[in-house]
């Protein structure tokens, strides 16, 4: 008997282990969009629901780690010529149950012609006094992109305290 049951309780142990594994790609139980308007995400306009858009938290699209708690996806920005400036937010379709951020705030970054963007949505706590840690309400995570939003000619001066984190 006893034999029996360490043999279950193995079995279990790893069809836990298995389940727990496979990636999420769904926020808060819906599937979550890198919408906008800018050159990057088509449609623009704000119109999440793109499958070409969705964030991934599965290894694929651009996504590096699976069930990392960082959805991502590479998306090629086309049209246009030279930089262009590009708003977007992390969106469910509709807008519902998930806009982040809310309202009528947008993050911001610049694409160039046919350059890849990697639009990040970061969920994970950083715990590091600078960058807010998501509640579950109000701030959900935090976005950036790769190549950053500063073009490589341009120069950048960091001017102020920052809570003394510089």
């Amino acid at each position: 008997m006893r034999f029996k049951f360490v043999s279950l309780l193995l079995a279990g142990a790893v069809a836990l282990a298995a389940s727990s594994a496979q990636a999420q790609n769904t926020f808060q139980g819906v599937d979550i969009f890198a919408t906008g308007d800018g050159p990057a995400i088509e449609p623009g306009a704000f119109s999440p629901g793109d499958p070409a858009n969705q964030l991934l938290d599965d290894g694929t699209g651009g996504d590096a780690t699976a069930s990392d708690g960082i959805y991502s996806r590479s998306i090629v920005a086309g049209g246009g010529d030279g930089a262009a400036r590009q708003q977007w937010k992390v969106a469910s379709t509709g807008f519902s149950p998930v806009s982040y951020p809310g309202g009528t705030d947008n993050s911001w970054t610049v694409t160039t012609n046919a350059a890849s963007m990697d639009f990040f949505f970061n969920t994970n706590t950083q715990g590091d006094g600078f960058v807010p840690d998501p509640d579950g309400s109000t701030v959900l995570g935090f976005l950036y992109t790769v190549p950053s939003p500063v073009l490589g000619t341009d120069t950048v001066a960091v001017v102020g305290g920052f809570n003394g984190q510089l």
